[in-house]
């Protein structure tokens, strides 16, 4: 995971606004439940967020194996 704060907030709403992503990588082998191992998987994400007043706040999304993809968004503290 990799994020950098793009610019600073006024001290009256927080400390920054930050980009970032992130990449996984993962390998599945000799399951428990015998179902085929599906492999090697993959899965990345891209999110923004800040360091608010209220708490932490992002939105971000990420992309997983066949396409698969999800949103996601928090705010205050988790």
């Amino acid at each position: 995971m990799y994020y950098r704060r793009v610019f600073p907030l006024p001290d009256l709403l927080g400390s920054g606004v930050y980009v970032g992503g992130s990449a996984e990588v993962g390998r599945i082998s000799d399951r428990a439940d015998g179902l085929p191992s599906p492999g090697t998987l993959w899965s990345g994400s891209a999110f923004v967020g800040a360091d608010t007043f209220l708490g932490p706040a992002y939105l971000g999304v990420g992309v997983g194996a066949s396409g698969r993809w999800s949103l996601y968004l928090l705010l205050g503290a988790p």
